[in-house]
């Protein structure tokens, strides 16, 4: 007797590819934001922690640092940055400019105790060095 595929199988094996690979394993390319934009057909922002940002964007790559800090609670970076992104784009920065805000902000933030009250506002941002 033929063994039939089990659809709960296949299912668990692609959570766990999910799990591994993140979304570069499910789509089956390179984890860069290079990559995963190829394959999806979109501009792609990815943000990497302690590693920094990339972004591949209408044929534009970008890659900035994270910026070296003391972290104290790191729950808010992401949203942060993700903010701050979108504040600097929509008042007209360049993608570069942008993101080096928003790992700036994202590093205060994770200097910072708790969510909503680690994310500085504009003035911290802007004295911060």
């Amino acid at each position: 007797m033929a063994m039939q595929h089990s659809p709960a199988i296949h299912e668990q094996q692609q959570l766990a590819l999910l799990e591994r690979d993140g979304l570069a394993g499910w789509l089956g390319c390179e984890p860069s934001a290079r990559s995963l934009s190829d394959a999806l057909n979109t501009g792609v922002l990815r943000t990497m922690g302690g590693e920094g940002a990339e972004a591949f964007i209408n044929g534009e790559k970008v890659r900035v640092p994270a910026l070296r800090v003391d972290a104290v609670d790191t729950t808010a970076a992401g949203d942060c940055f993700v903010g701050v992104l979108a504040s600097a784009l929509d008042r007209g920065l360049s993608l570069d400019a942008s993101m080096r805000r928003a790992a700036k902000a994202a590093a205060i933030a994770c200097s910072r105790p708790g969510s909503q009250s680690s994310i500085p506002h504009n003035d911290e941002t802007d004295s911060w060095t």
